[in-house]
């Protein structure tokens, strides 16, 4: 049995890692939402500002769009001003 965290990390399922993903994220208290985009709603996003043309296809720069909305709505709140710092 190896000491070495990087070859315990090597040899992890997929399954493994999603389960590990999953509890890290449960002891963070996050909560992952899928919400489909019509392509209007992805124009809109072009349109505000909020994304590239570019990028309207790059679902990491999408998730950053739409959360960027989010913590702009939030942001009369305490955990909306946390959030934007990152935004």
């Amino acid at each position: 049995m190896s000491t070495d965290p990087a070859q315990d990390q090597a040899r992890l399922s997929p399954a493994a890692e999603r389960m590990r993903a999953y509890r890290k994220r449960r002891r963070e208290a996050m909560r992952y939402v899928r919400i489909p985009l019509h392509v209007t709603e992805v124009d809109a996003l072009i349109r505000i500002g909020r994304l590239k043309e570019d990028s309207r296809t790059d679902a990491e720069v999408l998730q950053a769009a739409v959360l960027s909305l989010l913590y702009q709505a939030l942001g009369g709140s305490e955990i909306g001003r946390e959030r934007l710092r990152y935004v």
